[in-house]
């Protein structure tokens, strides 16, 4: 779906492979969607790992926890690496391209990165 927008793509099967793909691909990386339940390695634990390669890297995280006590015990400690929202699942494909498109843009203009397209205005 991102691709059909212009996004281009790199899928990692877990968070391990998804450390590897990063680190072979940094310089074009400037965004990265995962889940927070995923084998080998987690979200959590991806996401501190990216937050050490890359401390400006737009992150978004996705779940399916259903328990909301479940979710809130992962809040705060996503909150402490810098994320703030979590995409609940199943989410809409409108609100996955408009999630990517805020986090990018928001990193554009904190560090002045050109280049980002609206999927929405172009």
């Amino acid at each position: 779906m991102l691709v059909k927008y212009g996004y281009q793509v790199i899928v990692a099967n877990d968070g391990a492979d998804a450390t590897k793909q990063f680190v072979l691909h940094a310089k074009e990386i400037r965004a990265v969607i995962t889940d927070l339940e995923m084998p080998v390695m987690d979200g959590m634990e991806l996401v501190h790992v990216l937050r050490t390669l890359n401390p400006a890297l737009a992150v978004l995280v996705s779940s399916g926890i259903a328990s909301e006590q479940a979710l809130e015990s992962r809040r705060a400690g996503l909150k402490a690496l810098g994320i703030s929202t979590i995409l609940d699942k199943p989410y809409t494909a409108e609100k996955i391209l408009h999630a990517v498109h805020d986090q990018l843009t928001s990193k554009q203009v904190r560090h002045k990165r050109p280049g980002t397209r609206n999927p929405f205005t172009g």
